[in-house]
C-alpha cells in the first residue's frame, strides 16, 4: 500500500528533478529574458511549468514549417545566385549573414562599425537625408531628447520632400 509520506517524497523528488532538468534545457536557443521567465516559473511551480513548457515552450519550429522551408530551398538558392554581386570570396561577415538568413549579401549593402555615439547619430541623420525611396530605422532605444529629436526632425523633413 502506498503511504502519504512516500507520495510526498515522490512528489518532492519529481519537483526537484524537473527543476534540475529544466535549468539545463530552458536556456538553449532562447533569449535571456524568456529563459529567466521560464526558470522563475519552474523554480516556484515546477509541475505546472513543465506541463506549460511541453505545450507552448519549445523553441523549435513545427514540422510543417520546417518542411515548407526545406521545399523552398531551391527557390532561395536560385534567388541567392541571382543576387550575388561579385565572384570574389565572401567575407566572414557575409558568410555568417548568409548562414543566418539564407540569402547572400547583394550589391549596395555595407557595414560600418561606429563607436562614437554622436558620430552614430550623425551617420543616421546623413543616411536618412540620402535616402531616395524609403527609410528603415531600427534602434534599440529611442528617447524624446535632443538626440532623438535630431533624428525625428530629419525623418519628418525626409517625409515632407
Amino acid at each position: 500500500m502506498i503511504s502519504i509520506p512516500n507520495l510526498t517524497l515522490a512528489y518532492l523528488l519529481l519537483e526537484w528533478a524537473i527543476r534540475l532538468i529544466m535549468v539545463v534545457v530552458i536556456p538553449v536557443r532562447r533569449p535571456p529574458e524568456a529563459a529567466r521567465s521560464w526558470l522563475l516559473l519552474v523554480l516556484f511551480l515546477p509541475v505546472p511549468a513543465f506541463i506549460l513548457y511541453r505545450l507552448i515552450g519549445r523553441a523549435a519550429f513545427p514540422s510543417w514549417r520546417r518542411d515548407r522551408f526545406r521545399r523552398a530551398a531551391p527557390e532561395r538558392e536560385s534567388a541567392g545566385q541571382a543576387l550575388m554581386s561579385s565572384k570574389s570570396a565572401p567575407s566572414r561577415t557575409a558568410v555568417l549573414a548568409q548562414w543566418l538568413g539564407g540569402f547572400p549579401n547583394c550589391g549596395g549593402n555595407a557595414l560600418h562599425l561606429l563607436e562614437d555615439y554622436d558620430g552614430t547619430i550623425d551617420a543616421m541623420v546623413t543616411a536618412i537625408d540620402a535616402a531616395h525611396v524609403r527609410v528603415h530605422l531600427l534602434t534599440y532605444i529611442f528617447a524624446d531628447d535632443r538626440t532623438g529629436q535630431k533624428v525625428a526632425d530629419e525623418g519628418i523633413a525626409w517625409m515632407v520632400r
